[in-house]
């Protein structure tokens, strides 16, 4: 926690605004569903997090946790260091092909992204 206190961003504020509305019933629980894109049920669960933790029961249960399907930073480097060195012409697609090709690995769920990522990070190191 930042010891100068809790940041939200504007979608959090206004998150927090239509639930503590709902709570107080100013509007209803399908008019706050409606308006945050979101179940009824989820409005009501926000707002029991709300009543019982405060402000940051509403943020993601997974904030500032490392995501379960991160790439081991070894692989990643060598994907990096290969985008940089040998497939700097290619593009994400061809590049991810060639990765996965060439060097064996299995392509991961969401792979594709992954190395869209690390062949954005490859240019601007270069």
């Amino acid at each position: 926690m930042n010891p100068r206190g809790h940041f939200m961003s504007v979608r959090n504020l206004v998150e927090l605004r239509i639930i503590e509305d709902f709570r107080s019933g100013r509007t209803t629980r399908a008019k706050a569903a409606l308006l945050l894109g979101i179940t009824e049920k989820s409005v009501s669960r926000k707002a029991k997090r709300l009543r019982e933790e405060g402000a940051t029961g509403l943020k993601h249960r997974n904030h500032g946790k490392a995501p379960a399907n991160r790439s081991c930073e070894s692989i990643r480097t060598q994907a990096i260091d290969l985008a940089i060195s040998k497939y700097f012409d290619f593009n994400i697609a061809h590049c991810f092909d060639k990765l996965v090709a060439e060097h064996g690995r299995a392509p991961p769920q969401r792979a594709r992204l992954n190395v869209h990522k690390i062949h954005v990070a490859a240019v601007f190191t270069s």
